[in-house]
């Protein structure tokens, strides 16, 4: 299991972020996030993405063993980079994990974002008030890390804290 999602789910139980609209990018076959939200007074709303079919299967399963999941957990089938504005509400909290680690240029002709103006399309649903959050130990740590630099100097974010692995930024 990838730290990012422990660390996720202290950060929200350490901050107390009950009954609001999350965005987690890199579900795990464990949808770790999703069934810790179960324990929370008031679970958070959250919509995962993942393009690995054992992964989908896995929340299926999952939500046959507890049928509440499927109240505030959907994971979503599909290419992260095929996504549009219209695909997406907005957002309180965006977890953006593994930017950067599965963008494929090879695949541009069947895509509608690359990373950078995935961050953007993310960063347009983010409500006022939202936070961006993004995983330091990432395997694409690199690249995201320019990426975002890119966007605080356009002015379009700015840190706004840390908590463990996970690196915290809001609009500007």
């Amino acid at each position: 299991m990838c730290p990012c999602d422990f660390h996720f789910v202290e950060f929200l139980r350490a901050s107390n972020i009950q009954d609001k609209n999350i965005f987690h990018f890199g579900t795990g076959g464990h949808h770790l996030v999703g069934q810790e939200n179960l324990n929370l007074a008031h679970p958070n709303r959250i919509m995962g993405i993942t393009a690995a079919a054992k992964e989908h299967a896995a929340f299926i399963k999952h939500t046959f063993k507890d049928k509440r999941l499927a109240k505030y957990y959907t994971v979503l089938f599909k290419d992260i980079y095929t996504l549009t504005t219209r695909d997406l509400p907005k957002f309180d909290y965006i977890s953006l994990f593994h930017l950067c680690e599965f963008y494929v240029p090879e695949n541009q002709e069947y895509v509608n974002q690359d990373d950078e103006t995935l961050l953007d399309l993310f960063l347009s649903h983010l409500t006022p008030g939202g936070k961006l959050l993004f995983y330091s130990g990432s395997a694409a740590w690199d690249r995201t890390e320019k990426i975002i630099e890119r966007f605080v100097n356009d002015g379009k974010i700015e840190k706004s804290e840390s908590f463990k692995s996970i690196v915290i930024y809001k609009s500007t």
